[in-house]
């Protein structure tokens, strides 16, 4: 728990809030926890799959080197330069659909997320 706090005020850039009501500090701890809890699971799920498919690393730090034990703000940072634009003129709408490296179709397959969520 101590890492996972750690890395909130580190990777995430959580910074000290000065609040006077309790349950506004209670309502801040529980956004903590959540985000604390989604970036457990988002590594949870991107190991377990690794350990069952029998990857042993994925190249996702920088100068694109692997590692074995990927984390949440790693695999964020993979997404990073993701862009999806869209205009609207005259009642009419264009899209430029998002576009996949070979590494973030892999993460999303090790998450289970569906490339068409993003196609």
């Amino acid at each position: 728990m101590e890492k996972r706090f750690a890395l909130m005020k580190s990777e995430y850039g959580v910074a000290p809030v000065y609040l006077k009501k309790p349950a506004r500090v209670a309502a801040l701890l529980h956004l903590y926890f959540i985000a604390i809890m989604c970036s457990s699971l988002i590594e949870r799920q991107v190991r377990m799959t690794m350990k069952a498919r029998g990857l042993e690393s994925v190249a996702i730090l920088p100068e694109g080197r692997a590692t074995k034990s990927p984390t949440t703000p790693r695999i964020l940072e993979v997404f990073a330069d993701v862009r999806w634009y869209e205009f609207h003129e005259n009642g009419r709408s264009v899209a430029f659909p998002v576009t996949l490296d070979d590494t973030q179709k892999l993460l999303f397959d090790l998450l289970g997320v569906p490339h068409t969520a993003y196609a």
